[in-house]
């Protein structure tokens, strides 16, 4: 005969998502719980039991129809994922738990709401960083660091090749622990070109360096530390180079520009030790000569130098889920099969007596 557990469970939602505020790319939500060691009778959990412990998830809009979209066995504790109503969608959620085999689908839990009540984009906050290193390296003088100049150079030489390209890297540390990025936009002033400038239109990109942290003070086109080559070698830098994030036409009149760096700064808020900086590249299909050049940390004016403006909010969690305790069915133990009575043998012992069987 099968016996019923019945379990009771405390799990908590963490998620980085708000209503009307996208979450980045690739950002999760997670459930974590502890899964538990008793019955609501207070007798023991069996350790055999304990690791098939199975949580199932359900969200609903109504808290009338309930769906399940996520279940995890073997005992464990912690789920992670995307949930399905969808970014900035209110949903409730809650879960129930059971040991499989052993006993029905424990009662639902109450339901917790996400995102939270009163979450909203006015939870925003936007700041400016001007807090950076910055520098240009050049195929020709390609052992030459250029960090103390006042110029970030875009240059295009021969036709169709880089010449110059940029490289920056923000110091994130005045953010505050545990926000979410919403959005991040680089702003560099277009302030001077060469010989005209070439094109009528040039197009700059912003890419995150990948696979070596460069000393940006002592970077040059050889190398990417003043010692080490860059992966490519004598490349200026391009194999560490992800694919462009953002790239902006620049036509012939001086102002600012701004580029969408979202990602790789979300990346870098989840994850300081990625920040390798990113690249300033030039135009790779403009004509010979074709450069825009930028003001960098070191230009004169302190108005016109780089700017980073992050727009974050702090992440919400909501109120911890309980499922509620409930009284265990009867348990009727099984029957005992007693083992064979084998008629004690006097003659294994040498002598004689008188048993029964």
């Amino acid at each position: 005969m099968k016996t019923r557990h019945w379990l009771w469970l405390v799990i908590s939602l963490v998620s980085s998502g708000i209503a009307g505020i996208p979450l980045c790319e690739g950002a999760t939500h997670k459930l974590s719980w502890s899964n538990p060691t008793t019955y609501n009778n207070n007798s023991l959990i069996p350790f055999s039991l304990a690791g098939t412990i199975q949580t199932r998830i359900y969200y609903s809009y109504d808290q009338q129809g309930w769906s399940l979209f996520a279940t995890v066995g073997n005992g464990g504790e912690l789920w992670v994922g995307v949930l399905p109503p969808g970014e900035g969608v209110r949903a409730y959620y809650a879960a129930t738990a059971t040991i499989p085999g052993e006993g029905g689908e424990s009662p639902m839990s109450e339901p917790v709401a996400f995102p939270a009540q009163g979450a909203s984009p006015g939870d925003t906050v936007t700041v400016t960083l001007d807090d950076c290193t910055d520098t240009y390296v050049n195929s020709g003088a390609p052992l030459n660091p250029y960090s103390r100049e006042s110029l970030i150079r875009t240059y295009t030489y021969p036709a169709k090749n880089v010449a110059n390209r940029g490289f920056m890297r923000w110091n994130l540390s005045s953010l505050p622990a545990n926000i979410t990025v919403a959005t991040a936009k680089l702003s560099l002033y277009y302030v001077y070109e060469e010989g005209g400038g070439g094109d009528s239109s040039y197009t700059v990109s912003v890419a995150r360096v990948l696979g070596v942290n460069p000393v940006i003070e002592m970077s040059n086109w050889d190398t990417y530390d003043g010692i080490d080559p860059w992966t490519g070698g004598e490349d200026g830098g391009a194999a560490n180079l992800d694919v462009p994030e953002s790239c902006a036409g620049i036509g012939k009149t001086h102002g600012w520009v701004t580029w969408d760096v979202t990602k790789m700064v979300q990346g870098w808020v989840a994850a300081p030790a990625t920040n390798h900086g990113m690249a300033i590249d030039a135009d790779v299909i403009a004509s010979a000569g074709g450069n825009r050049h930028f003001s960098s940390r070191e230009y004169p004016d302190p108005y016109l130098r780089p700017q980073l403006v992050v727009t974050y909010y702090n992440r919400i969690t909501p109120p911890p889920v309980t499922l509620p305790p409930v009284t265990p069915s009867p348990v009727t133990p099984p029957p005992v099969n007693p083992s064979p009575i084998i008629p004690f043998n006097p003659h294994w012992f040498g002598l004689e007596t008188e048993y029964g069987v």
